[in-house]
């Protein structure tokens, strides 16, 4: 095995004169971020909760914010989105339509249920809504007619 002859010392002229690291490299090198031993010991001590204890938390807690609507995957593949309206230790009841609802278990569930925007889901009710108004506003009038002319005497 062979040494490589070093130089004992290095003249000072030398060292004031060159840099160690040009401008530009010190801006292009990233900042490195240090964390406490400290930040990592809780992980040890909190392990992750199971699934369904997460889900049905998650659910509780959807089910007071009543306009969030919520993303679903089951195990199935199935995805679901709309809103939380009863949730129960076992399952929770998402409505995803003006007419239509889903009870879903928490054991069933693939992953944790997301908020989301669902700006699509929020149109397709709105327009549900409007709908039902203006079948409700069409249909009265004649709905009153027939009544009037079926029952002439008030029913009796």
């Amino acid at each position: 095995m062979e040494f490589i002859e070093l130089p004992s010392s290095i003249p000072s002229d030398h060292l004031r004169n060159t840099p160690l690291y040009s401008d530009r490299e010190q801006l292009d090198q990233p900042r490195r971020v240090v964390l406490s031993p400290a930040v990592f010991a809780g992980l040890a001590n909190h392990p992750r909760r199971p699934l369904e204890v997460r889900a049905r938390q998650a659910a509780h807690e959807l089910e007071r914010k009543r306009g969030q609507y919520v993303r679903c995957t089951l195990e199935t593949g199935k995805m679901l989105v709309g809103t939380v309206s009863s949730a129960g230790n076992q399952s929770f009841v998402l409505e995803t339509g003006l007419f239509k609802s889903e009870e879903i278990s928490c054991d069933s569930l693939k992953s944790d249920p997301v908020p989301v925007e669902a700006a699509g889901q929020k149109f397709a009710r709105g327009l549900e809504t409007t709908g039902l108004i203006a079948v409700t506003i069409v249909l009265s009038p004649i709905i009153l007619l027939a009544m009037i002319t079926a029952f002439p005497n008030g029913g009796s």
